[in-house]
């Protein structure tokens, strides 16, 4: 444990942090006040105005665990005029959601961080869901990579953007859909010019526009067409997990059959005189007029006849017991 500590030095790293989190440099002389003061834990006020809504942030600082050192550790962002639009951020080695993703995100937006390992830039989309909380009071975050990776340029480019001049897509676009910025344009949906707030939706991998009426009026995927191909074989497989004969009851999966044949194993165990029988083996699950051919049995003098049966007797065709689940039919799909 480091129990050396700078003042300055703590400043200038707290300082640095919040800076590149969007809060400015208005706090510094604060901050070294507050570590002069030998605070182990204390808390700074933040205000600003984003999207003409005032906005106050509780930023946290608190003792670091291995050191003397205080470190910003998170914040809590508040949209004056609706109390329920508040959410707490964590922050670790000054790196986290900036003031202004933060409050997007607050809004219902999604935001995204980028990180590069070498020449692979990997994006992560980070979004609140807005109808659950935690016991804590905070809105549950969902986060999508790898497996919900997408273009958002390629989503933007599939959108009827109007082709007015100054109307169209601007060059900025994905950058500020990244940030989770609320981003306005103009679409023409049939043959009509629309204004629209655009997002995107990292969930279903999309940019969706809306309309002043919040209707969801167009949506551009993400997805190259091979990627779609793909999507797409990827949900009819999950989709259609049973036989494809459409006279097969649906219900009646090869699971269903094996454990049907366990099952019927178990309550009706094979008589071990007939069990090891060459004619009962080859004739099992044959029809009647199969066994009637067999020559064995027109001869009736095969070898494997055992003693407690009849010359020429013939082995009845095995059957299966009606595929059943305590007493109900499963010819209905759960």
């Amino acid at each position: 444990m480091t129990t050396d500590f700078n003042v300055e030095d703590n400043a200038k790293y707290l300082a640095r942090g919040m800076f590149y989190l969007g809060f400015g440099d208005r706090h510094n002389p604060e901050l070294v006040e507050k570590l002069n003061s030998g605070a182990t834990t204390f808390q700074i006020n933040h205000s600003a105005t984003w999207d003409k809504k005032g906005t106050e942030y509780a930023i946290d600082f608190k003792k670091a665990e291995d050191s003397d050192y205080r470190v910003l550790s998170g914040f809590r962002v508040t949209i004056e005029g609706d109390p329920s639009k508040s959410q707490y951020f964590s922050v670790y080695k000054n790196n986290g959601m900036t003031a202004k993703q933060a409050f997007n995100m607050t809004e219902g937006r999604a935001a995204c961080k980028t990180q590069t390992l070498g020449n692979l830039k990997l994006d992560t989309w980070y979004k609140l869901e807005m109808n659950e909380k935690t016991k804590n009071g905070n809105y549950i975050q969902k986060m999508y990579n790898r497996d919900h990776r997408f273009s958002v340029e390629r989503g933007l480019e599939n959108l009827p953007w109007s082709q007015n001049e100054g109307r169209g897509m601007p060059a900025w676009a994905a950058d500020d859909l990244r940030k989770g910025n609320l981003f306005q344009g103009a679409l023409t949906i049939d043959g009509k010019e629309v204004a629209v707030d655009v997002v995107v939706d990292p969930k279903k991998r999309e940019v969706q526009a809306y309309d002043a009426a919040g209707m969801l009026v167009a949506v551009g995927s993400g997805l190259s067409e091979q990627e779609l191909k793909r999507q797409h074989e990827r949900e009819v497989k999950q989709e259609a997990p049973f036989r494809q004969d459409q006279n097969a009851d649906p219900a009646i999966t090869d699971a269903n059959v094996k454990n049907a044949e366990r099952q019927e194993a178990k309550e009706n165990p094979v008589d071990e005189s007939i069990k090891n029988d060459p004619i009962a083996k080859r004739n099992a699950g044959k029809t009647e007029e199969a066994i009637q051919k067999d020559p064995a049995l027109k001869n009736n003098t095969s070898k494997g006849e055992t003693a407690g049966r009849e010359p020429g007797q013939r082995v009845p065709p095995r059957t299966h017991a009606p595929l059943e689940s305590n007493g109900q039919s499963m010819g209905k799909r759960a």
